[in-house]
């Protein structure tokens, strides 16, 4: 504030000596200002240098006395100039040239593609190093034959009629069209048996297992059966209907089956001795029957390699038998080694208060005929070996015989 008072001083001053020096040339005039620190008064001198011609005049000194700024803190500035403000202001930084920019093309991003059900066109074979995985497929929606099997088993009953299924000669055929994945794959079963006391029984049974997706959460394959059982016993003929379900998974696996015969469940044997002397006689009845049967079992896949598999499964089974006998409860355990899709041994043991224990064993030939073609997508990990694996039931009804004796002596 004082600096701003000391200009409007100065310029006071020079417009007194305009108006004190009115006959001197302006351009001539020159002014000398002096300062008085200590009284803090301000003089002014003036004079003229025209032509060498000298001359002083002087103008009374004015004396300026600075007052407090708060004095002249409510007023108004005569000359109001606009305010400037001034800001903190970066340097610009020099930037260093840049390459120019190629254009690049954006990238498409394509969907992924949707998993549809297969169409039957042919497809040119792959080579492919793992042999377990699948190759190009073609679809044929006719049930072919898919395996066919030659199996004989054997047991340590020395029975002449074979009550329980021991000792006896398989011949299977499973036909089924190439299956699709999300559709049910329609299947038929036939089977003969052929046994050491030279009499038979035979299967014809259809079903169907639902193929899943590879993408599907649920990787389990739903199947279902129903069967036509036969077979000859040592005193007659039976017959019997048999429904079954299945959940087979790429390790764990669970069956259940039920048995209902129908026509002549019962069928009797009588001999008559009377040759003795005097009315003596005895009489001798051979019983032999069929019963409601149940079964079920739970599998798990121990091993599963392109040319050796290890199969294990165990379950409960139910045999209704007459009225007053009652019903008989066992279990069954069975172990299956397999070499690749064409030989396994089929190793089991049950035990019930009617039969009680019986050893079997299986020796199993099989001719893979759906690697006749080349394999689809496997789903979820399932494999053409069992995808057209054989439904696992009572193929053979076990029947119970007893010997009654009647004499009068």
């Amino acid at each position: 504030m004082r600096r701003v008072g000391s200009i409007f001083i100065i310029l006071a001053i020079l417009i007194m000596a305009k108006f004190s020096f009115g006959n001197l040339d302006s351009s001539s005039l020159f002014l000398k200002i002096g300062c008085n620190n200590d009284s803090k008064e301000y003089f002014l001198f003036a004079e003229s240098g025209c032509k060498g011609e000298g001359r002083l005049a002087s103008i009374p000194p004015l004396k300026t006395t600075y007052e407090p700024v708060s004095r002249y803190a409510n007023r108004e500035p005569i000359f109001p100039s606009p305010v400037i403000t001034y800001q903190n202001q970066t340097p610009a930084i020099e930037i260093a040239p840049q390459p120019p920019i190629q254009f690049q093309p954006p990238v498409q991003v394509l969907p992924p593609p949707v998993v549809k059900n297969q169409i039957c066109t042919p497809v040119q074979e792959t080579v492919i190093e793992d042999c377990c995985e699948p190759k190009g497929y073609c679809c044929s929606s006719f049930p072919w034959p898919k395996r066919i099997t030659v199996r004989h088993v054997v047991g340590d009953q020395e029975e002449e009629c074979v009550p329980f299924a021991t000792n006896y000669t398989t011949y299977e055929m499973f036909l089924a069209p190439d299956y699709r994945q999300g559709s049910i794959m329609p299947l038929i079963d036939l089977r003969g048996h052929r046994f050491d006391n030279n009499t038979y029984a035979a299967n014809i049974g259809i079903g169907g297992r639902s193929i899943p997706y590879c993408s599907s959460c649920v990787c389990e394959m739903f199947g279902f059966n129903a069967y036509y059982d036969y077979r000859q016993g040592c005193i007659g003929y039976y017959q019997q209907v048999g429904l079954g379900i299945e959940v087979l998974g790429s390790r764990w696996d669970f069956r259940a089956n039920a048995y209902a015969p129908f026509g002549k469940r019962r069928h009797i044997h009588t001999c008559v001795f009377d040759d003795y002397d005097g009315d003596y006689y005895a009489v001798k009845r051979d019983i032999e029957s069929v019963s409601y049967s149940f079964n079920g079992e739970i599998g798990f896949l121990f091993i599963d390699r392109c040319d050796f598999s290890l199969y294990g499964a165990a379950g409960p089974y139910f045999l209704a038998r007459d009225r007053c006998q009652g019903g008989v409860m066992g279990g069954e355990v069975r172990l299956r080694p397999q070499y690749k899709d064409y030989f396994a041994l089929d190793l089991s043991w049950r035990y019930d208060s009617l039969f009680e224990t019986i050893w079997q064993a299986s020796i199993v030939f099989n001719l893979p005929l759906y690697q006749l073609k080349e394999r689809n997508e496997r789903p979820c990990g399932i494999s053409d070996r069992q995808i057209y694996q054989p439904i696992e039931r009572f193929e053979v009804m076990p029947l119970s015989s007893r010997t009654c004796w009647f004499s009068n002596f």
